[in-house]
């Protein structure tokens, strides 16, 4: 089950062009189901939400490695309620991590990295 995971998560980022770069922080507005990627120090990201039932968003924020880089694909996945805001750390490799932000507005969710 590993293995169509990563490659419809490598697909993914393949195909998308909104690739942030991983020094500068860099916010946009997602709408359900369009992902964003951040390029991280050896990983690439794909991060994307849906609408639970509840108003809830649901963030999923999938990593794996870039060609040649030893590592695993690393999954996170948030609940952000309206209104709130959600800070955490994505670690990689060798102790290399991106940070994220996630604040959830009316109908729309705002991502930052760095």
């Amino acid at each position: 089950m590993k293995a169509p995971i990563r490659n419809i998560i490598l697909t993914a980022v393949l195909a998308l062009t909104g690739t942030a770069n991983a020094t500068e922080i860099v916010p946009g507005e997602l709408v359900p189901m369009q992902a964003h990627t951040v390029a991280m120090d050896g990983y690439t990201a794909v991060v994307y939400y849906t609408v639970l039932s509840n108003g809830d968003f649901q963030v999923v924020t999938s990593a794996g490695p870039d060609a040649g880089v030893e590592g695993e694909m690393i999954q996170r996945i948030e609940i952000v309620d309206p209104g709130q805001t959600v800070h955490y750390t994505l670690h990689t490799a060798a102790g290399k991590s991106t940070q994220f932000q996630f604040t959830a507005g009316d109908g729309a969710l705002v991502v930052a990295s760095r």
